[in-house]
């Protein structure tokens, strides 16, 4: 049966579609490109929307699975009493996963989080987040359709992050430590023709500081070839 890599991104982590193991172990690889559409949700911004484009790179060997997937994209944010601001937003996911079960597989990842702002008003914001993910993966095939739905779940113990606030007069910086969680769902289907798969899924992310918390989640796609 073809091996199935991680879709994170999650993520993420472990945003990962499922793992599927071979009988006698062989290596094999994934070529993939994931776009996700989301809403940003943050305390102090009113509303936020934008997207995020990027490669996916996937190894297989057995019941072991290593991916790779790097996002970046722009949020374009409203804050409560009027300002606005454009934001780009970078993302890593990085993750192992081990196949417990055909259906069932367990990983652990790591996520860099970045983004940074400038508003019309000369305020500038800064904020790296990194951390490790703990995570279990799932799937099962839909009679022989050649669909799967999966579902993938994670958690970040503590997650490290720098917040920096520059304005006119000052600059402040906040590092400390928070939490978060990573799922996704969805349905994937493999072409029978040629090793193509193609995941639509819908995707929910967060990072909860002490100060306030971002929420990120909406629909992603991904069109990964393997070979």
């Amino acid at each position: 049966m073809m091996m199935r890599f991680p879709i994170v991104a999650c993520i993420l982590l472990a945003l990962a579609a499922p793992v599927f193991a071979q009988e006698s172990p062989s290596l094999s690889a994934s070529l993939g490109i994931n776009y996700w559409w989301a809403n940003w949700d943050q305390d102090n911004v009113d509303d936020s929307s934008g997207s995020l484009l990027g490669p996916k790179v996937g190894l297989a060997y057995g019941r072991f699975s290593f991916g790779v997937v790097y996002l970046a994209g722009s949020f374009d944010l409203d804050f409560r009493g009027g300002t606005t601001a454009e934001a780009d937003r970078q993302d890593l996911d990085i993750i192992v996963q081990y196949a417990i079960f055909d259906y069932l597989s367990a990983g652990i990842g790591y996520k860099r989080l970045s983004y940074d702002y400038k508003t019309k008003t000369g305020v500038k914001a800064e904020s790296t987040m990194t951390g490790f993910a703990l995570g279990v993966s799932g799937s099962y095939p839909i009679g022989q359709t050649g669909l799967l739905a999966y579902a993938a779940a994670s958690f970040l113990p503590s997650v490290n992050y720098d917040d920096t606030f520059i304005t006119p007069s000052e600059k402040v910086t906040t590092s400390d430590t928070a939490t978060g969680i990573n799922i996704e769902a969805g349905l994937s289907y493999m072409f029978p023709q040629f090793p193509l798969a193609i995941d639509l899924a819908y995707r929910h992310q967060n990072i909860d500081k002490d100060v306030n918390s971002d929420t990120f989640s909406g629909p992603a796609i991904e069109v990964s070839y393997s070979f």
